[in-house]
C-alpha cells in the first residue's frame, strides 16, 4: 500500500525536472564545467572554497565514528566490549542534540544575512572540538571527566555541523551554477565522501597506532585544517543574487515539508550510518570476524564505490527526477535486506551484494537534499532545511549505530540488522508520500500576486 502510494506521486516529479532535459549523460557535468569556467574568477574561488570546507568537515565529523572502537576502549573502558561501544555510540548520538541549536541559530542567521555570513563562521566550531579531543587525556588519567570533555566536543562539533554542511549545499543549490541541481549537489555530496575517505584512511593509521599517542595526529590534523578553512573564507563573496527576507503577512511554515523532511533526511542518514559507520565497528568488535583495520579497509572501499555511485544517480534524476531515483533506491533496499538477510551486515565477503548495498544507498543519498529544500521559499530555507535535517538525525541518523549496537546485544542476530535496513527505507518510500509540490530555486514567499 505504501509503495504503491509513493509510486501515485512520482508523475508529480516531470515538473521537477530542469528546463533543459539531458540528451547525453555527461552533458550536465559538462554544463556545470563550461559555467564555472565563464564565472568571474572570485565567484569560482568561493565555491571551491566552499568545498574544500566539506571535506574537511567530514573529515573531523566523520573521524570520530570511524575511530569508535578505538575511543571506547580509551574513554569508556569495560569489560563487556558491548557496553563499551554502546557507550561510545551513545555519546556519538547524544553530540547530535547539539545540531538542531544549530539549525536554530544558524538557519535564522542564514536567512537574515545570507549563507556566506554562516559559511564564514560555522568551521571555526568543528575545528577546536576536535583539536581538543586530540589533546584530551584518556580514561585511566582523568577518569569521568576525560568522557565528559568528549561529550561537550562532539556537542559543540554538532551545533556548528548544521551550518556548515547545509550552509554550503544551500549555497551551491541557489547559485547560477547550478543549472542541474541533482549534479551540483553531488559535487558536495563528492566533496563529502573525500572527507570521510580521509577520515577512514586517518582512521586507520590511528587503530594501527592504539598503544601510543600517534593516534591523536589524525584529530591535530583535522584541528588544523578546519583553522585553515576558517581563514579562508573569511574572504568568500556574497550570492550571485540577493534573498529577500521579508516575510508576508500570514504566511507560515511549511509544516508538512519540514516533517517530510525529517523523515527523509534522516531515514537515508541513517542507511550511511549502519552501512558505512556501524558495519565495520560490528565486524572489527561485536562478531570478531576481522581485524578492525581490515574493517575500516572495507569502508575505504565502500567510500570508492559510493562517489561515483552518487554521481550517477545524479545523473539519472536529471533525466528522470529525483524522487523516482530515491523510490528505487529504497525497493533496492529492501529487496536486498530481506534476500541477504544473514548475509548483510558481513557483505564485504560477497563482492556484488556488497557493490549492490552501496549503489542502492547513493540512489537515496544523492537526489534527497535537491527534493526537501526545493519544498520551502528562499526567505526560510535556511531554517526549514536545516531544522528538519538535524531533527531527522536525531531521531534516525545520530542514533542509527547505537540502535543497530543495542539491537545486536538484545537478540545477538544479524537479521536485526536486516530488519532495522527494512525499517528504514520504508520510511523513505513514507516521506515520499508527505513531500509537497517543489518551488523554484530563487522562490521567494507568495503574497497573492
Amino acid at each position: 500500500m505504501l509503495a504503491s502510494r509513493s509510486a501515485n506521486t512520482l508523475s508529480n516529479e516531470t515538473r521537477l525536472t530542469p528546463s533543459k532535459p539531458i540528451s547525453d549523460p555527461l552533458e550536465a557535468v559538462l554544463d556545470a564545467q563550461k559555467a564555472i569556467l565563464q564565472a568571474p574568477a572570485r565567484r569560482v574561488s568561493t565555491y571551491l572554497i566552499s568545498l574544500f570546507g566539506t571535506v574537511a568537515e567530514y573529515y573531523d565529523w566523520a573521524l570520530y565514528g570511524y575511530c569508535a572502537a578505538l575511543l571506547s576502549a580509551l574513554f569508556f573502558a569495560d569489560s563487556n566490549p558491548n557496553i563499551a561501544l554502546l557507550k561510545t555510540y551513545g555519546l556519538f548520538a547524544l553530540g547530535s542534540m547539539g545540531k538542531p541549536v544549530g539549525s536554530i541559530v544558524f538557519g535564522w542567521l542564514g536567512d537574515k544575512f545570507g549563507r556566506s555570513f554562516v559559511l564564514r563562521r560555522s568551521m571555526i566550531g568543528i575545528a577546536i572540538p576536535t583539536t581538543i579531543i586530540a589533546l584530551t587525556p584518556d580514561q585511566q588519567s582523568w577518569g569521568a571527566l576525560s568522557a565528559i570533555i568528549i561529550l561537550l566536543c562532539r556537542f559543540m562539533q554538532g551545533v556548528f555541523v548544521s551550518g556548515e554542511s547545509d550552509g554550503v549545499r544551500i549555497y551551491i543549490y541557489e547559485s547560477k551554477i547550478a543549472q542541474y541541481p541533482y549534479v551540483a549537489n553531488s559535487l558536495v555530496i563528492s566533496a563529502m565522501i573525500i572527507g570521510a575517505f580521509l577520515a577512514s584512511l586517518a582512521s586507520t593509521y590511528a587503530l594501527n597506532n592504539s598503544d601510543t599517542w600517534l593516534w591523536r595526529v589524525p584529530f591535530i590534523f583535522g584541528g588544523i585544517l578546519g583553522l585553515v578553512v576558517f581563514y579562508l573564507r573569511q574572504k568568500i563573496s556574497d550570492l550571485p543574487h540577493k534573498i529577500s527576507t521579508t516575510r508576508c503577512k500570514g504566511t507560515s511554515l511549511n509544516w508538512r515539508g519540514i516533517l517530510a523532511t525529517i523523515l527523509l533526511m534522516g531515514s537515508v542518514g541513517g542507511t550511511y550510518q549502519l552501512f558505512f559507520v556501524f558495519r565495520p565497528t560490528f565486524m572489527a568488535k561485536l562478531s570478531s570476524t576481522i581485524l578492525a583495520t581490515q574493517a575500516q579497509e572495507s569502508t575505504t572501499l565502500a567510500l570508492c564505490i559510493f562517489m561515483p555511485a552518487t554521481i550517477l544517480a545524479a545523473l539519472l534524476a536529471e533525466r528522470i527526477g529525483g524522487r523516482k531515483v530515491v523510490f528505487m533506491g529504497a525497493l533496492s533496499l529492501i529487496a536486498l535486506s530481506i534476500t541477504f538477510a544473514e548475509e548483510l551486515v558481513s557483505s564485504v565477503n560477497n563482492l556484488p551484494l556488497f557493490v549492490s548495498f552501496v549503489i542502492s544507498i547513493g540512489m537515496l543519498y544523492s537526489p534527497a537534499f535537491i527534493l526537501v529544500i526545493r519544498q520551502f521559499s528562499a526567505d526560510v530555507r535556511f531554517r526549514c532545511g536545516s531544522i528538519g535535517h538535524s531533527l531527522g538525525h536525531i531521531l534516525l541518523s545520530g542514533s542509527a549505530a547505537f540502535m543497530a549496537t543495542l539491537l545486536w546485544d538484545i537478540f545477538n542476530t544479524p537479521k536485526a540488522f536486516a530488519l532495522h535496513m527494512i525499517f528504514l527505507a520504508l520510511l523513505v518510500l513514507a516521506s515520499l508520500v508527505l513531500l509537497t509540490p517543489p518551488l523554484a530555486r530563487n522562490a521567494e514567499i507568495d503574497c497573492g500576486k
